[in-house]
């Protein structure tokens, strides 16, 4: 799964944007259908962000959120 995430991630380009980023919507309806899309998203964030949502209402501290993923990606 770490291997298909850095490759999503490689192979998405970085736009020239105007402004900053404020929010992103992106895609999760699983690692193979939408984790192209959601790289490509994830690949525009060029600063520490502080709040993740997930779905409807569920709102995460942005660390939290990336520890929870990571230990998914790495089988914990």
């Amino acid at each position: 799964l770490e291997q298909q995430i850095r490759e999503y991630l490689g192979l998405a380009e970085k736009f020239e944007l105007e402004g900053k980023i404020h929010a992103l919507i992106v895609p999760h309806a699983g690692y193979i259908y939408s984790g192209p899309i959601a790289a490509y998203a994830y690949k525009q964030i060029d600063r520490p962000f502080q709040r993740v949502e997930v779905g409807e209402g569920i709102e995460k501290k942005a660390d939290d959120f990336v520890a929870e993923v990571m230990a998914q990606v790495k089988g914990e």
